[in-house]
């Protein structure tokens, strides 16, 4: 690997770069191991008891210390996370990766963390990850109003999801149906739904129930070009 792959490349492009080479750590981890010494964000290392054992420059900036001995020394950890994902990384053998609030550098900041075995310890970075949590929260916010905008609508609506449980329901699906709301909270599938429901005399008299229940769960797998409306 040549400087020039990673030196003066910004963060997004490096993580990128990290991303698309991940095979790497298997194929060279000493190679890969020189390319994060060359990254743009926190890098770290602890050894098989746990211990930090070396830090990038950028690393000590974001625990606020002056320079990579003090962080060695006095053995700071990037959260108080860090050290228990170190952990689990030496029991299992397996990474471990997750997007949370981190101090960078004296500044609150969303980072995806990432931890992975090599051998005798264990490596981790810390890259920014505030693009992808203003996406999850503008989307969380659109559900939310989504939601918000069919629970005051009159029409009775329940979405399953394709697990067959019930995704979403409004209020007037629970007063039509006279359901108390303890039911939705136990999440039961959509057989179990038409079953409860003809257990309290809410569904549409049919002489043949399990064949009916049958072709109402078919949906799932066989949707028809078109679906006639039916009256309950």
């Amino acid at each position: 690997l040549e400087d020039a792959s990673i030196r003066g490349e910004d963060e997004r492009t490096a993580i990128s770069r990290f991303e698309s080479q991940k095979d790497l750590i298997a194929q060279d981890p000493v190679g890969f191991i020189d390319m994060l010494a060359r990254a743009p964000f926190p890098v770290w290392r602890t050894s098989g008891m746990g211990r930090i054992v070396w830090v990038k420059p950028a690393y000590a900036e974001a625990v606020g210390v002056e320079s990579e001995e003090d962080a060695i020394s006095q053995q700071i950890q990037l959260d108080n996370h860090a050290m228990e994902d170190a952990r689990s990384v030496l029991s299992t053998y397996q990474g471990v990766e997750s997007i949370r609030n981190v101090i960078i550098g004296g500044r609150r900041k969303s980072v995806k963390v990432t931890m992975f075995p090599i051998s005798g310890g264990v490596v981790g970075m810390a890259m920014d990850a505030t693009e992808t949590a203003a996406l999850r929260e503008t989307l969380t916010r659109h559900i939310r109003a989504h939601d918000d905008m069919l629970n005051h609508m009159d029409e009775a609506i329940v979405i399953f999801a394709a697990d067959q449980r019930v995704n979403f329901h409004n209020t007037a699906f629970s007063k039509m149906f006279k359901l108390e709301e303890d039911w939705f909270k136990n999440r039961h599938n959509h057989s179990e739904w038409l079953d409860h429901l003809r257990e309290k005399g809410r569904l549409p008299q049919v002489s043949e129930y399990v064949e009916w229940k049958q072709k109402e769960l078919s949906f799932y797998t066989d949707w028809p070009e078109e679906v006639p409306d039916e009256i309950w």
